[in-house]
């Protein structure tokens, strides 16, 4: 592309925001969740990189990995692999994981982990999973967890089949 004379075509935009994208989720330090964690949104395009930058053991890689999932690009039996990590974000990942029937004890297990983080994402495996039988946890969770009691009546409306509105 001539830049000099401001000629940049669609191709050669994409490509330098590709370029950019991906540095910033090469990034390392404080920073680098925040980074991942804003281009969550174009997840689907940037697949590699975020594959890449999940390799890293950290809370960036943690986010990267939870991106993946979102786009399924990372399936949950892969996730359910960080079910039981020392690090809060990736357990987070690994409860992502928990959307079988089987996984209904997990996920109630989840709900009552010291960490917001791996709570959260036990809620939203539950309204992934579309489980019915998790609303009586759910409810718990939401009566006990009081910061999360928005967030928890969100996830239980998503569940079908649920009365969930009436009972909150």
């Amino acid at each position: 592309p001539d830049l000099r004379a401001g000629r940049l075509g669609n191709d050669d935009a994409a490509a330098i925001a590709r370029a950019v994208a991906e540095n910033a989720l090469a990034s390392k330090g404080a920073d680098a969740r925040d980074r991942v964690r804003e281009l969550r949104s174009c997840a689907s395009e940037l697949t590699s990189a975020l594959e890449d930058r999940s390799k890293t053991h950290d809370a960036a890689g943690a986010e990267a990995a939870m991106a993946l999932l979102d786009v399924g690009a990372l399936s949950p039996g892969d996730a359910r692999d960080w079910l039981h990590d020392a690090s809060d974000d990736w357990r987070a990942v690994g409860v992502s994981g928990l959307v079988r029937d089987e996984d209904a004890h997990a996920r109630e297990q989840a709900l009552l982990d010291p960490s917001a983080k791996v709570r959260r994402a036990a809620m939203r495996a539950s309204a992934a999973a579309k489980a019915t039988g998790d609303v009586p946890a759910l409810l718990e969770s939401a009566r006990v967890d009081p910061d999360l009691m928005a967030r928890s009546e969100r996830e239980m409306r998503s569940i079908r089949g649920c009365r969930i509105a009436l009972v909150l």
